[in-house]
């Protein structure tokens, strides 16, 4: 099996309430992540556990992370 890795510079529009996942590294988590959204981010990125960065109940309030 043959595949073509490659850099892809990408943005993505989507509409409000709409929250998008994708594999990759995030290169610029401190400009577009709120400071909740950021700790959470860190945790995780240090952590061997499951961290959820955005959870249901914070999808439900309409907690901004960006």
């Amino acid at each position: 099996m043959y595949n073509d890795f490659n850099n892809y510079d990408v943005e993505i529009e989507t509409p409000d309430k709409f929250v998008i996942w994708s594999t990759g590294v995030l290169q610029n988590a401190k400009d577009i992540l709120s400071e909740s959204a950021l700790l959470h981010f860190e945790r995780a990125h240090n952590s061997d556990e499951v961290v959820k960065i955005i959870t249901i109940d914070d999808y439900k309030t309409g907690i901004n992370f960006y």
